[in-house]
């Protein structure tokens, strides 16, 4: 069966140029080592830049920062939240990364366009100081729910 070299499409028999780029059919494709699409760009560490407080804000920030060649990250601080709710922790927003080589960068255009925007490395550790806590609640709010259910459970059986 012959292939086109660019589109990588299979014909049938009897066809000798490409209906698509118009280029000469070839009896096999050579080997290629990835998938066809834009080449991959390397996995790097992402940064912590600012908390917003919607996707409207997110959304803002990544195009400021796309315009200035800076890919941005969005991550939905609200997914899970409806489990935390109840033991009384529930986060709202979204968490902006950026990646570590361009972080300086990105946090001098933030500060220049959001000038009252927390200090991205104080908002990181406070947003962890904010998780450890909820998770300390999270823990005693189950040893609660466990010494309860078991009381209950005593005192259904032994009444």
């Amino acid at each position: 069966m012959p292939y086109c070299p660019n589109c990588g499409y299979e014909y049938d028999k009897g066809f000798t140029h490409c209906s698509d780029c118009g280029t000469q059919l070839v009896g096999a494709l050579p080997p290629t080592s990835q998938e066809y699409g834009p080449e991959p760009r390397p996995e790097t560490k992402k940064t912590f830049l600012i908390k917003t407080k919607d996707d409207d804000e997110s959304n803002k920030v990544v195009n400021l920062l796309n315009r200035n060649a800076i890919p941005a990250y969005v991550q939905d601080d609200e997914t899970g939240a409806y489990s935390d709710f109840p033991f009384g922790f529930s986060e709202h927003g979204n968490s902006m990364y950026v990646e570590e080589d361009e972080y300086e960068e990105a946090a001098e255009i933030i500060n220049e366009v959001f000038p009252d925007a927390q200090d991205p490395k104080t908002a990181a550790a406070l947003e962890q100081e904010v998780r450890e806590k909820a998770a300390k609640i999270r823990k005693w709010a189950g040893i609660g729910l466990i010494l309860f259910g078991s009381i209950y459970l005593l005192w259904y059986f032994f009444r």
